[in-house]
């Protein structure tokens, strides 16, 4: 290739000066002289003693290519990192529409119970309007109906306080909400689904009692419900410590009494078991982990039998999480002639602990 002179070019000796390459807002590198043609000087130069450092580059590239499966998998993995950050940040650009608030306060008086969960989910404005205590005085009104076993926490009176109101109003939706209420009366007596079961294991035993009760005054053989109340988290008692701490060291007494989250029950379970034969269940199953639930049919073919295995923990206990458990003594606890067997969440109306 013939050497193309500065003439050529159009240049002259004052088209270029010093300041043009110390001032200059272009990125240097792009193009460089090679190193083995630096000694000769720049007006002696032709277009071939320039090299390209994007060709340069992409040599570099080709020569660093994976050769083994294990290389090639990563740089697939950062190929496709790339891609979703691409593809996140176009996300990002593309512009939605937004709607003022009065608008989505219009559309929740006609958001049914079932939906609010989905309504929380459609944008900030929606996630707002649900954590308010105006909107769930707005559900409890338009389906409150008088029911005769309502508790008092739960009646018109008693919602009017906003301490705990979201909690209140998702159980007394239980109590006279149609769907919700044949939801419940659809469970069959012994209702120990594989699914609660699995949710109960690994659970801590925070209480134990029992009550006897009488159906029928001709009746002979009395009938006895035992209660296993479970949690997941902290103990009911530390809950209650809890809060009496941060309502005697709060320094806004008004905010602590408009705290519409309250809920002494979140994570909490009963089993409830009522059975004609009496059985002395020891108090120091308190605190333990209940490990394995058998429910099996005795030989009339009409009662079942409940075998509860708990285990103590023995030094570092473990979290419900699938963690290893430091295993202690094992207790077993079997309830003969069982008629009915129920695993009570809080929403439940006959959950027996106050759940505000």
């Amino acid at each position: 290739m013939t050497s193309v002179s500065r003439k050529e070019f159009g240049m002259v000796d004052s088209d270029v000066c010093l300041s043009d390459f110390a001032n200059t807002g272009i990125k240097s590198g792009k193009y460089r002289i090679s190193k083995a043609r630096l000694t000769k000087n720049w007006y002696d130069c032709d277009l071939n003693d320039f090299d390209d450092q994007l060709v340069e580059d992409e040599c570099e590239k080709e020569e660093s290519l994976p050769t083994t499966n294990k290389q090639r998998k990563k740089a697939k993995k950062r190929r496709t990192g790339r891609e979703k950050d691409e593809d996140n940040e176009d996300l990002r650009r593309v512009s939605g529409s937004s709607y003022p608030s009065d608008m989505w306060w219009l559309l929740a008086e006609y958001i049914s119970a079932e939906d609010i969960g989905r309504f929380a989910g459609i944008c900030r404005a929606t996630n707002y309007i649900v954590e308010t205590a105006a909107f769930w005085k707005l559900v409890y009104n338009r389906y409150y109906v008088s029911t005769p076993n309502l508790p008092d926490r739960f009646k018109p009176s008693g919602i009017s306080r906003q301490y705990g109101l979201r909690t209140c109003t998702i159980k007394s939706l239980f109590y006279f909400y149609p769907p919700f209420v044949n939801r419940l009366i659809s469970l069959s007596p012994i209702c120990l689904k594989t699914r609660a079961v699995n949710k109960l294991l690994k659970s801590i035993c925070t209480d134990v009692w029992f009550e006897q009760k009488t159906v029928d005054s001709t009746q002979s053989t009395p009938l006895f419900v035992f209660y296993f109340a479970f949690t997941h988290g902290p103990s009911r008692q530390q809950m209650i410590t809890t809060t009496t701490a941060y309502a005697a060291n709060s320094t806004d007494k008004l905010q602590y009494l408009d705290n519409i989250w309250a809920h002494l029950a979140d994570g909490c379970t009963v089993l409830k078991v009522e059975t004609s034969r009496f059985m002395r269940i020891p108090f120091a199953l308190v605190g333990s982990r209940i490990n394995k639930v058998t429910l099996s049919l005795m030989s009339d073919m009409r009662s079942h039998s409940l075998r509860l295995e708990f285990v103590e923990p023995k030094g570092r206990c473990a979290g419900p999480k699938g963690e290893s458990v430091s295993l202690g003594a094992v207790t077993l606890i079997q309830l003969d002639m069982v008629d009915k067997a129920q695993l009570l969440d809080w929403f439940h109306p006959d959950y027996p602990l106050p759940v505000v």
